[in-house]
């Protein structure tokens, strides 16, 4: 959760656009000043100021230089000696920016001096592949350099591995391709490339010197020292933040990708929206001008070469029902080949980020046909300003609609979901619980307030299942822990949930500045100033929720979780909720449920391969070394390729026979907001596949794309999680078969 300064800085990879845009007036000393006086009367951990202010120092080091390559320890002993234990006090003194600025010009000196040494070393071509030395894949602990010298060798043995990760991944793209790897088709030379990316990072951090930008990068490592999701937003990254919970916005609905070249290439369409609809802007073509205003003269076009990507985001978006004129390089055409087209803007709906529905039937006679619907939910999203889009609102269509239908059975599928609005999740649970206490939040008072649903009755009161991995947090966990608590469904997925049992509350910095104070650009604050605990009492914080039936997960091989995060709040227990009686426990039949997972999961050899790169993932990063031998490094890659293809091939075959398997056990129906009041649910197979609402790039890391698609739309966990859901309609159907009846 953290890194969030450097994404912004360095991710985008988009660069050079003048500060003259950003408004002079606002004074981000004062910014700071409110800011750090909210966060020591407001926020949930009433931190004393003075003990935070080496870590704010040392935060703001880690954001800028994460990997430890940059900074030296003269620089960080020079930043400590001026501004150890003063941060806090500069803050209050509304001279924050002092050293905000300078350790920010420190770090823009550093990125020119390495990509000067690099454009040196590419030019003397000294950076054979016959290297016995290694780097380390993370210097996440690593100690920094020394001093400028041995940063310069740092560099060097970096560069060294970039050099050769990009012919060998040119090596693997030319093979699948057929191609000379000298030869691959749209790319520069590989040092050309190279130099390209360094270039682009350099101007990116020099466009970042202008006090909005750096006030963001500080304010957030400032943020950040409090606990992970505190943090500070300016003006543009509310509004990004703003388009996640609306999930719309006017445009064209194109994403954009940056570009060595300076350019943006359109690395997804949203499929009907107003680029997909005028049919003259595809994937891989490259913008390189906007005339926001439509104004047609050669002077109205704006160059946004090496501009960064969401200030071109801004001058392409606007008023709906107007028109925007771009400058696009198509792809595959010749060079110098350029064209001009026009898009009205509209707007852009992501309904691939809202709430959608499966039914699968089982062909099975012997237990009735039983139908089970798996409702995708991947995140709370909620329009505090119009109330629609409302996650509970289309969550609700779609249960009745699948109830409609017959359904024996429901999953929840929360894998994901990293979270949204509290109140969309308390009314969700009411659709299952009806009018019971859901979650208890905590203030920095002790004062605890109980949340109740006001559903009544629960809208489904059927068996029911969800789906959780290391990625749902938040709201997700309130759900999943409240429903586990009332023994009201059986939770599947990964050894826990995320992690995060705080609640944060996003306030105006304006609003607390002086009246006569310019307050255009002071930006947001979003403090936590709550904890949540379960009605059983135990917070989710670091512990997350640990679900009924464990599979194997992807997520096990890394360090991943609140529990990984700096300066995480702790976890702790309060007493249980009044009022929250829980179901019988014997309704859910875990054990035999466990028990016939278990032997499915024993049987699949996809589990099989999972854990097989799991312990392979854990062993790598245990070592963390990556050797700068190009023969080592090139027998490593023929390892994974000869088991990637081994496995595909076996793949290939198996997945023939489970997906007529599927067809012979199950029908498939699809469920969406568009066709959820249809008379007729749109069933899937014999070539009708699903809805796609994103048309985008699809490669393998690899750069081929031969890795066969899972049998049915199912992956691994999401079929086992349907088992799961037949095997308990078939045990609560006929409950003296499976076990203890359960008893109301």
């Amino acid at each position: 959760m953290q890194g969030k300064p450097l994404l912004i800085l360095l991710a985008a990879l988009a660069v050079m656009n003048s500060a003259a845009d950003l408004s002079a007036e606002t004074d981000f000393n004062a910014v700071g000043r409110e800011m750090t006086k909210f966060l020591s009367n407001r926020h949930y951990a009433r931190y004393k100021l003075e003990h935070l202010s080496d870590k704010m120092l040392e935060q703001y080091l880690t954001d800028l230089d994460p990997q430890r390559i940059l900074f030296t320890e003269g620089d960080v002993a020079s930043f400590r000696q001026e501004y150890g234990g003063r941060i806090g006090e500069l803050l209050l003194k509304s001279r924050s920016m002092e050293p905000a600025t300078r350790i920010y010009r420190r770090f823009e000196e550093r990125v020119i001096q390495r990509e000067e040494y690099v454009r040196e070393l590419l030019g003397a071509g000294d950076l054979g592949s016959g290297s016995k030395e290694a780097i380390l894949r993370s210097r996440k602990k690593a100690p920094r350099p020394i001093n400028e010298k041995a940063a310069r060798m740092l560099w060097k043995t970096r560069l060294m591995n970039e050099v050769l990760s990009e012919e060998m991944r040119r090596e693997s793209r030319a093979r699948a391709a057929g191609q000379n790897p000298e030869e691959v088709e749209g790319e520069p030379g590989v040092e050309e490339k190279l130099l390209r990316s360094y270039a682009r990072g350099r101007r990116n951090v020099i466009a970042g010197n202008n006090p909005e930008d750096v006030a963001e990068f500080f304010f957030s490592a400032v943020a950040a020292t409090y606990d992970p999701h505190t943090d500070y937003l300016s003006m543009r990254e509310n509004e990004r933040f703003r388009v996640r919970m609306r999930r719309g916005l006017v445009g064209i609905g194109v994403t954009l990708r940056p570009e060595d070249d300076g350019s943006v290439s359109i690395s997804a369409v949203v499929i009907d929206g107003p680029a997909d609809r005028a049919g003259t802007l595809g994937l891989e073509d490259r913008i390189v001008g906007v005339d926001s205003s439509n104004r047609g003269g050669e002077a109205d076009m704006e160059d946004i070469l090496f501009m960064k990507t969401d200030r071109i985001v801004e001058k392409i978006k606007g008023k709906e029902g107007t028109k925007v004129r771009l400058r696009i390089r198509p792809h595959r055409a010749a060079p110098g080949v350029f064209r001009e087209i026009v898009i009205v803007r509209g707007k852009v709906e992501y309904k691939g980020q809202l709430a959608r529905a499966e039914l699968i039937q089982s062909r099975d006679d012997n237990n009735g046909e039983a139908r089970v619907g798996f409702l995708k939910i991947p995140s709370f999203y909620y329009d505090f300003e119009d109330g629609l889009p409302s996650v509970s609102r289309d969550v609700e269509m779609l249960i009745r609609r699948l109830q409609k239908e017959g359904i024996g059975g429901l999953v929840l599928d929360l894998q994901g979901n990293g979270g949204g609005a509290l109140r969309e999740v308390i009314r969700m649970a009411g659709f299952f619980l009806g009018g019971k206490p859901v979650v208890q939040v905590r203030d920095a008072s002790g004062r605890v307030e109980v949340r109740r649903a006001r559903m009544t009755p629960p809208v489904y009161e059927g068996p029911l299942v969800i789906l959780t991995d290391k990625a749902s947090a938040s709201a997700s966990e309130i759900l999943a822990g409240v429903l586990q608590d009332y023994n009201r469904a059986v939770l599947v997925g990964d050894s826990s949930t995320f992690g995060k049992g705080t609640v944060q509350n996003k306030v105006a910095i304006g609003r607390y500045l002086p009246s006569f104070a310019d307050a255009s650009r002071a930006g947001y604050l979003k403090p936590t100033i709550q904890k949540y605990y379960r009605v059983s009492g135990s917070s989710v914080q670091l512990v997350g929720v640990q679900p009924d039936i464990v599979l194997p997960s992807r997520y096990d091989a890394y360090e991943y979780g609140e529990v990984f995060e700096p300066h995480a709040l702790q976890h702790d227990v309060i007493a249980k909720s009044p009022g929250s009686v829980p179901l019988e426990e014997s309704r859910l039949f875990r054990e035999s449920l466990r028990e016939r997972s278990a032997a499915r999961v024993d049987s699949s050899a996809d589990f099989d391969y999972l854990r097989e790169d799991i312990a392979r993932i854990k062993r790598e990063r245990e070592d963390n070394r990556l050797s700068l031998n190009g023969s080592e490094r090139r027998a490593e890659v023929a390892l994974r390729e000869e088991r990637r293809k081994t496995r595909n091939a076996e793949r290939q075959m198996r997945f023939v026979r489970m997906e007529k398997s599927d067809r012979e056990k199950y029908r498939f129906y699809e469920l969406t907001l568009d066709n959820v009041e249809a008379g007729k649910m749109k069933e899937l197979g014999e070539g009708v596949e699903r809805t796609i609402y994103l048309r985008t790039l699809e490669e393998d890391l690899d750069g081929t794309r031969d890795a066969p698609s899972w049998p049915s739309g199912l992956s691994p966990a999401k079929r086992e999680t349907i088992s799961i859901a037949f095997d308990l309609i078939e045990m609560t159907r006929a409950p003296h078969q499976a076990g203890t009846a359960p008893q109301d």
